[in-house]
């Protein structure tokens, strides 16, 4: 693996790779550094040609957003939010505060004796700031007599500024929003569910530009917020999806808004309404074609494929819960097999418990492969893997891995089960059967004498009579 050649703009530093391109020159007057560079998260010791070009294509994609976002910025914004970072960092390390003298109060009778004597007798909130840090006075007379300033400077200065003025704490541009949203709803941008919404604010950030927060913001938020839906409903993307993405925007917008008076009212853009697609669902004698070849014919790392199939089509499960399922979640060696579903689950009601019926030697045998290849791919791979195996196997070219689940619930309709029962395997809102968080909890034998889950292990060997 050593002896790989890498490709353009991939490097690698004490056995990790990077992403480095230099900046365009006509940009450099707007960056502070010549070169962009990026981690891909690989090592050298086990990385595969596949998988440094999947990260690379990723890393590309950062480096265009990022060329676009500076291009559309206000050169006088940049940094600044940098600076009074680490401004308000500077003070914190000397037990100083933005504000700290903005409500400074005169003795009366003192300030009526300067008042008549036109003399100073008692300090302002400008001397005492100035008398909090010897480094105010140092930058005052560099000031005074024009010497170069440098970065640390800059932060004195805006530290100084920020002492008498809290509002000169505020987040200066736009961009610098988003960190205070991610610190106020604890985003993990590590998980799924955090790289998707940090993918959203910095799709629409990088459309709308970065600018400094002034009085005519708020009209750039708005033409921000109108060419996102204009250039997302051109390249065919749903309006619900659309909607999705904007409803975190603008839940940061009014946040920061609001901490930080800002005083906006955002109103959220017109979107079309796309039409609803027809659900797919797979007829009795495509399910049993799938299913059968999944367990007849699959080899090598179809294998994992499969798994994931014969899980979704029995659970209404979904790829992302499958790859999130841990050693104590699995207990196919149980007296009644089953799966527990209760880590980091889009809605609660998707945490539950699903009853293995169909295939269990085959999952016995590959399950935990499968978990291992959806924790190394992209969230897309998986995806169109599973698709393009379901339209091998049946012939029918609009069946996706979300289908099995539409199949799951006409399943249980026409098997007679209730919807109760439905609900409860398949993760929908409205189960009542009594599946406790606590019950959830319980070692792999607890739940399998638990008289519920014998419930519907029974109704789920009903639900699929036809594929056993």
């Amino acid at each position: 693996m050593t002896e790989m050649t890498l490709p353009k703009y991939v490097r690698a530093l004490k056995g990790s790779l990077y992403f480095q391109r230099d900046y365009p020159t006509k940009l450099r007057h707007l960056t502070s550094k010549k070169t962009y560079t990026a981690p891909l998260g690989l090592k050298m010791s086990n990385v595969t040609a596949a998988s440094i070009n999947r990260a690379l294509a990723t890393a590309l994609e950062a480096y265009e957003l990022r060329l676009r976002l500076i291009e559309n910025s206000d050169p006088t914004a940049y940094n600044q939010d940098e600076i009074n970072s680490a401004a308000l960092e500077w003070l914190r390390k000397r037990n100083l505060s933005a504000g700290q003298f903005e409500y400074y109060k005169l003795d009366p009778a003192i300030a009526a004796k300067e008042e008549r004597e036109q003399r100073q007798f008692q300090p302002t909130a400008h001397d005492m700031a100035e008398m909090a840090a010897p480094e105010f006075e140092d930058l005052w007379y560099k000031e005074k007599y024009g010497e170069t300033l440098t970065v640390q400077d800059a932060v004195v200065g805006a530290a100084f500024e920020m002492i008498q003025k809290a509002a000169k704490a505020k987040p200066q541009e736009l961009a610098g929003l988003w960190k205070y949203y991610v610190e106020h709803r604890k985003l993990d941008l590590e998980s799924r569910q955090g790289k998707r919404s940090n993918t959203h604010w910095i799709r629409w950030i990088t459309i709308t530009g970065n600018h400094l927060i002034a009085a005519d913001t708020i009209d750039r938020i708005h033409n921000g917020l109108d060419t996102y839906v204009q250039e997302r409903e051109a390249e065919g993307i749903k309006g619900a999806s659309i909607q999705r993405a904007l409803n975190e925007v603008c839940a940061c917008l009014r946040f920061c808004s609001k901490r930080f008076r800002f005083g906006w009212v955002i109103e959220p853009p017109a979107i079309t309404k796309s039409k609803k697609k027809r659900k797919v669902v797979m007829s009795q004698e495509t399910q049993k074609s799938l299913i059968n070849k999944c367990l007849l014919t699959t080899k090598g790392s179809d294998t994992s494929v499969a798994a994931c199939i014969i899980l979704m089509l029995q659970g209404a499960m979904m790829v992302s819960e499958i790859g999130r399922l841990e050693a104590d979640d699995i207990a196919l060696g149980a007296s009644i097999p089953h799966l527990v579903i209760r880590n980091d689950t889009k809605t609660d009601a998707r945490k539950r418990v699903v009853p293995i019926v169909l295939g269990l030697d085959y999952l016995k045998e590959h399950l935990d492969d499968a978990i291992g290849w959806l924790m190394r791919t992209t969230d897309s791979t998986p995806s169109a893997r599973i698709k393009k195996i379901m339209r091998e196997f049946t012939g029918v070219e609009e069946l996706t891995g979300h289908c099995c689940r539409h199949t799951f619930r006409v399943n249980c309709e026409s098997s007679g089960v209730s919807s109760t029962v439905t609900a409860a395997i398949g993760g929908w809102a409205g189960a009542s059967l009594g599946l406790s968080t606590e019950m959830l909890s319980y070692g792999e034998e607890g739940l399998a004498g638990a008289e519920v889950v014998q419930q519907l292990y029974q109704s789920s060997l009903q639900i699929h009579k036809h594929l056993l």
